[in-house]
């Protein structure tokens, strides 16, 4: 019994952290939408990125990284752990933090506050003081989606919106959603013009303008879209 016990908890939970992983996280947002559907109140997913981490990892080496990693996930299991409903490591440097039923966006956008707020004070790191903040984005069952899935899309949506925007945190809005889309397709679209030859050099002049004379060019792409246009 023990050991089937121990199974299922190294199934649950991050190796390094302890903290619960992607496993148990969709069970309780299958259990959190049941329920908010059964209900009618909201529930709000968090999806967390941290800020500083590469830089960590980079200047003081993957053991420093981990033991960051590591003292952040105690930070919040300690300090908010009575505030949501399961607070969860999803690999690298990404959490999730699943609310209990809220009433609005209001609670939700102060469950984000909280987050962020308990990043404020430094971290220890080999006796060495770290700052770690983070960027979070915020999407809301049934507001924002009606599925576990369908919730993860629109939370990691919002939290692309908050890097590009330098917020802590963005609310998911289904505009954003769409321009989204629109990038990821013309990924994809992409490497099909490079294959088809849709991509032509240009080079534009730099003019001295004392002398009027071409000093340099600078070598730019562009992109004769089927749809688009010139790209």
């Amino acid at each position: 019994v023990r050991a089937a016990e121990r199974l299922r908890h190294q199934a649950l939970h991050d190796s390094l952290t302890g903290l619960p992983n992607r496993t148990q996280l969709d069970e309780h947002l299958r259990d959190a939408v049941a329920e908010a559907a059964t209900f009618h109140h909201s529930v709000a997913l968090l999806l967390m990125d941290l800020t500083q981490f590469k830089q960590v990892n980079d200047a003081m080496g993957h053991r420093a990284g981990d033991q960051l990693l590591v003292s952040i996930s105690e930070r919040l299991r300690t300090e908010l752990a009575s505030q949501f409903r399961v607070i969860v490591r999803l690999g690298g440097d990404e959490f999730a933090l699943l609310t209990h039923p809220i009433t609005g966006e209001e609670e939700a956008v102060g469950s984000a506050r909280r987050a962020i707020g308990v990043l404020e004070r430094p971290f220890e790191v080999d006796g060495i003081p770290v700052q770690s903040t983070a960027n979070i984005g915020v999407a809301m069952c049934p507001d924002h989606a009606t599925g576990g899935e369908a919730l993860m899309k629109s939370a990691d949506v919002a939290m692309y919106q908050a890097k590009r925007s330098g917020q802590p945190f963005e609310v998911y809005r289904t505009n954003r959603d769409q321009s989204s889309l629109r990038k990821v397709t013309l990924l994809g679209e992409l490497r099909r013009a490079m294959a088809a030859g849709e991509l032509t050099l240009f080079y534009q002049p730099a003019l001295d303008l004392t002398t009027g004379t071409i000093t340099k060019v600078e070598a730019l792409v562009r992109w004769q879209h089927r749809d688009h246009g010139l790209m």
